[in-house]
């Protein structure tokens, strides 16, 4: 729902899962992931569930990632809705990283 939202495109899991497990067949895979505050309200618990959920399935499925790559926003977003967006706490974000971590992935934050 986010992705759509956002992005403007509507992917399934199953897809993102296939193509994150071809790509780790032929070279190291990291999971960039950039989570952001949308109208001042950090991503829903359900949201971040979702996320976590969908990194666990890969684990399940033994697709060989290398990690996550974590970032929140760096610079203004060129996005329709960039008004709409700002960075999150870091502590946000760093909370999110220890939750990945517990699932036994490797994080790069970058705040």
């Amino acid at each position: 729902e986010s992705l759509k939202q956002v992005n403007g495109v509507e992917l399934h899991k199953d897809y993102l899962k296939r193509q994150i497990q071809f790509s780790s067949q032929h070279a190291k895979t990291w999971v960039q992931s950039c989570f952001f505050a949308l109208d001042d309200q950090a991503p829903s618990q359900h949201e971040v569930d979702a996320y976590l959920s969908f990194l666990q399935e890969i684990l399940d499925a033994k697709i060989n990632i290398s990690g996550v790559l974590l970032y929140g926003l760096a610079r203004p977003s060129m996005q329709p809705q960039a008004n709409r967006l700002s960075q999150l706490p870091e502590s946000w974000m760093q909370a999110l990283a220890q939750r990945i971590e517990k699932l036994g992935i490797e994080v790069k934050l970058s705040v």
